[in-house]
């Protein structure tokens, strides 16, 4: 837990989602939810003990499962952009197994634990941006569609930082199954503006206030596109993605992770290069 503020926290050594606290007068409010249950318990516990009051509100940046899956673990109003409650709820009681699955494989989680757990649907929306005024702060939350539909960010302008979801992700290969690539080339250009260079940068996965590494992310996705177009997809074939997931993992210079980890990494690499190429077969029809 590192204090990056006046009174604002975040833990970014957590695995999964980056998650942060600010602290107000009148209580707290907590930006996304630790991507392992067990972690998000320990995670709201700190919160409440370093801040002495209660939890008022979490924001969520997204609706992906690893910010999403823990919400049953605070009780609190829950805080999202309404594209976001729309995706949670389109998942009716219970997130789709096949996402439940891969989860469980990438925290080291027992399956059959999550097939209980509840989607919390937020209790407060918002189209374009919403102003929290909680005694002497006030925290905005803005509509920056990007990594999904309905992406968001979290800023105190005041203390000068910006919680900005997978918009930005450092040293992690970006989920990009949801994504509009172009709107999100365009928010990661308004992110890299000199306004903000006074603004501390939490991402949503990595170490915080990399700027200088804005420009690089973007440039990655713009590969992985890249890639994704020059996957060979014949009718009524399997696709081979094997050659574009290999020279992704070259790009990510992946360290010495466990087999298992690995596998896991190309099943995210491979629905990433899925979505993308039904992107471009729709765009082509």
């Amino acid at each position: 837990m590192i204090e990056i503020a006046d009174n604002i926290i975040i833990n970014t050594n957590l695995p999964g989602v980056n998650v942060g606290a600010i602290g107000t007068s009148v209580g707290v409010v907590c930006i996304d939810s630790p991507s392992n249950p067990s972690d998000a318990l320990g995670w709201f516990q700190q919160v409440r003990s370093r801040f002495g009051m209660p939890i008022r509100y979490l924001i969520l940046t997204d609706h992906s499962i690893d910010r999403a899956l823990s919400l049953h673990t605070v009780r609190t109003r829950v805080i999202a952009h309404q594209e976001t409650k729309k995706s949670l709820e389109e998942y009716g009681e219970r997130f789709p197994a096949t996402e439940l699955d891969l989860h469980a494989s990438r925290f080291d989680l027992v399956r059959r634990e999550l097939d209980s757990i509840p989607i919390i649907v937020p209790h407060i929306t918002f189209s374009q941006e919403l102003s929290l005024v909680l005694g002497d702060r006030t925290i905005t939350v803005r509509h920056e569609p990007s990594a999904t539909a309905g992406s968001s960010w979290v800023v105190e302008h005041d203390a000068r930082v910006m919680f900005v979801g997978d918009t930005y992700i450092v040293n992690h290969h970006p989920p990009m199954h949801h994504a509009n690539l172009e709107q999100w080339y365009e928010i990661l250009a308004e992110l890299r503006q000199s306004q903000y260079r006074r603004y501390t940068i939490v991402p949503g996965r990595g170490p915080h206030d990399q700027r200088k590494t804005i420009a690089r992310f973007a440039a990655f996705l713009s590969s992985v596109e890249s890639l994704a177009d020059e996957v060979d997809i014949v009718p009524d074939q399997p696709t081979d993605y094997n050659p574009q997931i290999d020279l992704i993992l070259e790009k990510l210079q992946v360290g010495k992770e466990s087999d298992s980890a690995i596998e896991t990494l190309r099943q995210q690499i491979r629905i990433n290069l899925e979505h993308l190429c039904s992107l471009r077969n729709e765009e082509s029809e």
